[in-house]
């Protein structure tokens, strides 16, 4: 019954990654999605597990019936989410209505993951009355997370060797064909379920070879004229083009278009805020303009260009217009494949402008380029006079609350590292930094005419308008207004991200931006008879989980659950601490994140062999406990002191992670009858690593910080000891 875990652990993790993405691409890219759909998996598989337990085994063929299930599930699944909107009555380029977002992500997760929480808790019953042994439970634990380790790295491997993610699926739902190809000479009984999977390995055999006129027919129903489409590591590429006019969309989100004035706009407004600029730096954005405006500058003799995505770049170049590929093939122009912070921090030049083009901080990702810590990073790349500039997304006639507290907090960050802040004001507010900064339009006009340009847009008319305005002031008083609260966009408080999914939310409730809670305000710096708010939310906590399983601990069954489901708590809430502070101090690589996740896998398969053969002891679940508040407390210092900056020093902590929460796992399931076990733990372990998750990225790392985060979550450990 090994090779049926280990299957059960691969198509779990691969299959949800798949979906992920889909699901990503047909939301637009929210990561608040991302959150869901996790949850919702774990929710979907906590349902198998817990529901299926009562209706007896079905016997092995019932196993192999939910894997044929599952198999052809995935594909249609995958189907389903490209072609969602348009099944849904969607507008071309609109959200879905949010309850049918919700309807969607419900009808592709929940089924899969309810097929893989079946399948393990049926599969272990049957292993355990097989094996007989008191560890059997924990064996077949560690046998699901080592088949996790592989998916993770397929996962891993399969954006750099630029697989498509339809492909990956394909291969996904065929592993448990192959299974059932390995288990049909002993199994007579069962010759429909290998009838079927013949057919169906077929089937995806010759679908994988017309896998890209696939995926450009399925991307055509969202993408009228449709040229090209590409995964990448970073989302979906697709390219439509009509009458010389080409739009990038990313995840299905407009990224550019080549006749938009917004590179004009970001350019201009920078560079005649300085003299003679001859060298520009740009962190992305490189096709969408910036470079053609920057070579109008007949002072300008370098342009270094940092692009994130290299297959962005050649997916394409072809479909630009030949103006913008002549400006890109230019002799000052430098393509720089990296990540925009690493290069800051390697490079040793000056530049007399930098100009970011990233996307919104509505992710851990994006986030990290609106903080303190990264403007900073700019100012020590910048010459003297320099000026830096990025878009800011706002609203030209109403700024809500949250809009003007998410914007405040990443122009504060800006202020606490430049002398001179400039907004200007539109739908697309531009922010300008430097040291030498000039309302001064006469003075502006004038650079203009010694420059020798003529814009569509940004001439000097355009920019006396933009700082004469009364928008220009209005937008001044939100921006430079005292916060008593002091919010500020940091890498250890990335407060931006969780106040943009508020926002996104408000589209489809505006109540949101009125209703009062948690993300309503400035948790994190409150203060009650002069004791922190979130310290006093800590000790409430923890004394609520030490009466807790104080109660629980005379239940055998309902207090192992409880538990479990804490060790899942806290797991998810670390692991999501870890993974944050890893893209912060090195960037967005998206091989060394599947690297992490291997690592978590492998210390959860060490974790659940190795205590699952140690003798249970009151000794040893006090070991775990104590081992558990450690590991919280070396996440809170690692982050504080910077330590934790590579995956030589977060991959340990990831092991760890998994290593104790196997072994918590292999620790409750010790029992006689471990048949009892199988689903009120494994239903658990899941339950809690989506509450765990929910908390950590909503509300514990906005407003406590990754490194309070992990020490509340490290301390309220020691409480679990009471329902040891």
């Amino acid at each position: 019954m090994l090779p049926e875990f280990f299957t059960i652990g691969l198509v779990s993790l691969l299959g949800q990654i798949v979906l992920l993405r889909e699901l990503s691409v047909a939301t637009y890219g929210v990561e608040l999605i991302y959150l869901l759909g996790m949850a919702g998996w774990l929710i979907g598989s906590s349902l198998g597990a817990g529901l299926g337990r009562r209706r007896g085994t079905g016997g092995y063929s019932a196993v192999l019936w939910i894997f044929l299930l599952y198999s052809l599930l995935l594909p249609l699944d995958m189907v389903f989410l490209r072609l969602s909107r348009w099944l849904l009555g969607g507008v071309t380029g609109a959200f879905l209505p949010f309850h049918l977002q919700i309807l969607t992500l419900i009808l592709s997760v929940i089924p899969l993951s309810f097929l893989m929480g079946m399948a393990f808790q049926r599969a272990a019953r049957l292993w355990i009355a097989e094996c007989s042994e008191t560890n059997a439970l924990a064996r077949a634990y560690g046998w699901e997370c080592i088949g996790s380790v592989a998916a993770g790295g397929l996962a891993t491997l399969a954006p750099a060797f630029h697989v498509p993610n339809s492909l990956t699926g394909l291969c996904c739902a065929s592993f448990p064909l192959l299974l059932i190809f390995c288990r049909m000479p002993p199994l007579k009984k069962i010759r429909a379920v290998s009838v079927v999977s013949v057919l169906l390995a077929v089937f995806f055999a010759v679908s994988a070879v017309f896998v890209s006129p696939i995926d450009l027919w399925t991307s055509g129903f969202n993408h009228p004229f449709l040229k090209a489409v590409a995964d990448t590591p970073y989302g979906r590429i697709a390219v439509t083009s009509l009458e010389g006019q080409t739009t990038i969309f990313e995840n299905d989100s407009v990224s550019f278009e080549t006749e938009s004035n917004s590179a004009e706009e970001l350019v201009h407004s920078a560079a005649l805020q300085h003299s003679a600029p001859r060298s520009v730096l740009l962190l992305g954005g490189g096709l969408e303009g910036l470079v053609e405006e920057a070579l109008k500058y007949a002072s300008m003799q370098t342009i270094d260009c940092v692009e994130l995505n290299q297959e962005l770049i050649r997916t394409t170049l072809p479909f630009l217009t030949d103006e913008r590929r002549k400006a890109l093939s230019n002799q000052r122009v430098r393509f720089i494949y990296e990540d925009p912070r690493r290069f800051l921090l390697r490079s040793s030049g000056k530049y007399d402008l930098i100009l970011v083009a990233m996307p919104e901080p509505s992710s851990g990702q994006a986030n990290r380029f609106y903080t303190r810590e990264f403007f900073q990073l700019c100012r020590t790349r910048l010459s003297t006079g320099g000026v830096m500039g990025f878009r800011l997304s706002a609203s030209e006639n109403f700024w809500s609350q949250q809009l003007i507290t998410r914007n405040r907090a990443i122009v504060s960050a800006v202020k606490g590292v430049f002398q001179d802040v400039m907004v200007l004001p539109g739908s697309i507010n531009l922010v300008l930094a430097g040291d030498q900064l000039t309302i001064d339009t006469g003075l502006l006009a004038r650079r203009y005419e010694a420059a020798g340009l003529a814009n569509r847009l940004v001439i000097p008319q355009y920019l006396q308008y933009l700082i004469s305005s009364d928008r220009f002031q209005e937008v001044a008083g939100h921006m430079w207004k005292e916060d008593a609260a002091g919010l500020m966009n940091t890498d250890k408080r990335p407060v931006c991200y969780s106040l943009t999914i508020r926002l996104w939310l408000s589209r489809f409730f505006p109540g949101v931006l009125t209703a009062e809670g948690p993300l309503a305000g400035h948790t994190g710096h409150s203060v009650f008879w002069g004791i922190p708010l979130h310290y006093l939310q800590a000790l409430g906590v923890f004394l609520a989980i030490a009466v807790l399983f104080r109660l629980l601990r005379g239940g055998k069954i309902l207090s192992r659950a409880g538990v479990m489901c804490w060790a899942a708590f806290w797991s998810a809430v670390l692991e999501t601490v870890l993974l944050l502070q890893y893209q912060v101090a090195s960037g967005a690589l998206y091989g060394e994140l599947g690297l992490l996740l291997m690592a978590l896998m492998v210390g959860m398969s060490v974790g659940a062999l190795v205590f699952g053969a140690l003798s249970p002891s009151r000794m040893l679940g006090a070991v775990l406990v104590s081992a558990m508040t450690c590991t919280g407390l070396l996440a809170a210092w690692g982050v504080d002191t910077g330590f934790l900056s590579g995956f030589w020093s977060v991959g340990p902590l990831m092991l760890i992670c998994g290593l104790l929460l196997a072994g918590v796992f292999a620790y409750l399931s010790h029992d006689r009858l471990q048949e009892r076990l199988a689903a009120p733990l494994y239903t658990a372990d899941l339950v809690g690593g989506a509450i765990g998750t929910v908390f950590a990225v909503l509300y514990a790392i906005p407003f406590w910080g990754l490194d309070q985060a992990a020490l509340f979550t490290g301390l309220w450990s020691i409480g679990v000891i009471f329902g040891m």
